[in-house]
């Protein structure tokens, strides 16, 4: 998993002559509830990275934080980002891209955003 900064996000779609989903009228767009029972949230975010990336390159950019500040674990988040060498803050590098190999990170790190009730993008290699 690598981190990258808002502007390395947008490298990253622009590499692949995409825009973030938002910004296109009328593209097909996801929208996944969040599970009531906490216990589950864990069953839909490695749903998430297991099937719907297609074993590919994902780009997990987080947009939105700060929405429930008294539910957000940061101190789980940083720890875990810490894990693959990273030691910058959320607002400097939302983005975390995981390679094909990476689905359990993904699971994680999407488990803890679902969690924190952050909101974001799921992007994959694949238009």
């Amino acid at each position: 998993m690598r981190c990258y900064t808002r502007q390395e996000c947008e490298e990253w779609l622009s590499g692949r002559q995409r825009q973030k989903p938002d910004s296109i009228p009328g593209v097909h767009v996801e929208h996944i509830d969040y599970p009531s029972e906490p216990y589950r949230v864990f069953c839909i975010a490695r749903w998430i990275a297991t099937s719907m990336t297609y074993q590919m390159p994902t780009l997990l950019w987080v947009a939105e934080w700060g929405v429930w500040p008294t539910s957000e674990n940061w101190h789980l988040y940083y720890k875990l980002r810490q894990t693959y060498g990273d030691q910058r803050l959320l607002h400097e590098a939302p983005g975390h891209l995981f390679l094909q190999h990476e689905a359990e990170d993904l699971a994680s790190f999407l488990q803890i955003a679902m969690l924190n009730g952050w909101g974001g993008y799921v992007l994959t290699h694949a238009n």
